[in-house]
């Protein structure tokens, strides 16, 4: 039987061998041979092969051979491509990837990557190959199946995070030459809530509640006009306070229950408390200002080392009379007295939402606002202030009061002209 026309001239570098058509190269002064699996010999099999082989002579000429890429099912591929365990799955990724950010992160940030990673991340991927895995599934998962979980968006970004470690170190190993996480973005929503602040109605009502937390009533009046972070306020200590002045320096978070010094320096702010944040804090000395300072460790920005400072903490947890663990626990008790209240819940980092939103509401330049509360505009833009309708001052009045201002005042000056 004649062969075909397309097998009787093949260029040099494609063999036939049995039913299937085999590649042979040079690499690392090596002769490999490698047959194209799941191909059976035909004239676009042939085509197919010498594409191929063009393609691997110009990476290996460029340095940007992939052997595993080409040939994952290989024996030699795993032996030549340098990697020494071109079989990692997510699972050992993951593991590895934890065991060694366990001392880089702050122990509050591993508990949160780690919890999330093995609750989401291992089942979903533990058992794939990493070289194996496409940046459609990878997509599919974050766009589709997490937000179908009811994860939200900061969860399924701290989840990537996580993630992006994984394949980082994977193709700094050479188990893969390309990341397909470079073509996956974060999801739009890195500071969590939307804005959805309490009218004046509703503080008035919660601060009007009859109840025996009274430190804790204290603690939501102060952060409504301070709009502090839910962990900054826990960690607020007399010390950071100014009582001639009132002026208050944000320095510390509490978090998880330990003390840190905020992840960016723009948190690190000093400002002029309002007046109404004023009256809260000298309703709270009765109970705090006073007390004994207390040595605490706080976790520095790079999460290892710890300084010790004497702190007298503001806000107690009225039934324990000591400074808040961290935010769960007030959660709970903030929830009671919105429900006591007969207010809609919203969370408590609201309260600065609140904060933000009354001072805009009050035509106060967001450009103002964003100092204060440690932030860009942008994100003040996004996630914090919004106008309260219930609020919003008489814009009518204010317009006519200004330009009646400002007819008196040139009429002034004209009559000083006159005189003069």
């Amino acid at each position: 039987m004649t062969e075909p026309l397309y097998l009787q001239d093949l260029p040099k570098g494609i063999e036939i061998r049995g039913d299937s058509v085999r590649l042979c190269f040079a690499y690392k002064s090596q002769t490999c041979r490698e047959t194209l699996k799941g191909k059976s010999i035909s004239k676009s099999t042939v085509e197919f092969a010498k594409k191929k082989l063009a393609i691997i002579k110009y990476q290996i000429a460029e340095r940007s051979f992939n052997y595993l890429e080409h040939f994952p099912g290989s024996s030699r591929a795993a032996r030549l491509s340098g990697a020494k365990d071109a079989n990692r799955t997510i699972e050992q990724g993951l593991n590895s990837y934890l065991e060694r950010v366990k001392n880089k992160l702050a122990p509050s940030s591993y508990r949160s990557y780690k919890g999330k990673a093995m609750k989401h991340l291992a089942p979903k991927w533990g058992h794939r190959l990493i070289r194996d895995i496409q940046k459609t599934d990878i997509e599919t998962w974050q766009l589709v199946e997490l937000p179908a979980a009811e994860l939200s968006d900061k969860t399924i970004n701290i989840i990537f995070i996580v993630l992006r470690g994984i394949f980082k170190d994977a193709v700094g190993d050479q188990v893969i030459s390309f990341n397909p996480l470079d073509l996956v973005g974060n999801l739009d929503n890195p500071e969590g809530d939307e804005p959805d602040p309490f009218t004046q109605k509703e503080i008035d009502q919660l601060l009007a509640v009859k109840t025996h937390r009274v430190q804790e009533i204290n603690l939501i009046g102060f952060n409504s006009r301070s709009g502090l972070r839910l962990s900054e306020v826990l960690a607020l200590a007399w010390e950071d306070i100014d009582v001639k002045t009132w002026t208050v320096r944000i320095s510390r978070g509490r978090v998880m229950g330990e003390y840190k010094v905020p992840k960016t320096k723009d948190s690190i702010r000093e400002f002029e408390l309002q007046p109404e944040a004023i009256a809260w804090l000298k309703a709270q000395m009765a109970h705090t200002y006073m007390a004994e300072p207390e040595e605490v460790e706080i976790r520095q920005r790079n999460s290892r080392s710890m300084k010790k400072e004497r702190l007298r903490i503001v806000f107690h947890n009225t039934s324990t009379s000591k400074p808040w663990s961290g935010d769960n626990v007030f959660r709970k008790i903030y929830t009671g007295i919105l429900k006591k209240a007969g207010v809609r819940y919203r969370g408590p980092n609201q309260l600065r939402h609140t904060f933000a939103s009354w001072l805009l509401t009050n035509l106060i330049p967001l450009e103002w606002i964003a100092p204060i509360m440690g932030t860009s505009v942008n994100m003040l833009k996004k996630h914090y202030a919004k106008m309260i309708p219930e609020d919003r001052p008489d814009i009518g009045r204010l317009i006519k009061d200004v330009l009646k201002s400002q007819r008196e005042q040139l009429q002034q000056t004209t009559e000083k002209e006159k005189q003069a």
